[in-house]
């Protein structure tokens, strides 16, 4: 769905390198261009989601090399869990 794709861009834009080293160098060319704003989707989304998007979009655009944490990958065990 849109909904999806929409998170899809947002979450390259904050967290791929390749999108951030794009932004950086020129900032006119912007992946986030591509997340739909239309009266069609849902209202919540338009009202919580896509003003938490912009808002996170808005501190990369002050520090391009500031994106939000994302954990570490964790060490997995031979199933799958946490390695003991």
């Amino acid at each position: 769905t849109v909904l999806k794709l929409n998170e899809r861009v947002f979450r390259f834009c904050m967290h791929d390198r390749n999108a951030q080293e794009l932004y950086r160098r020129h900032p006119e060319i912007d992946p986030a261009r591509g997340i739909l704003d239309d009266r069609r989707l849902p209202r919540e989304f338009h009202k919580k989601r896509l003003v938490q998007m912009r808002d996170l979009l808005a501190t990369r655009d002050r520090n391009p090399t500031r994106t939000h944490k994302v954990e570490p990958t964790r060490n997995r065990g031979p199933r799958g869990g946490p390695e003991r």
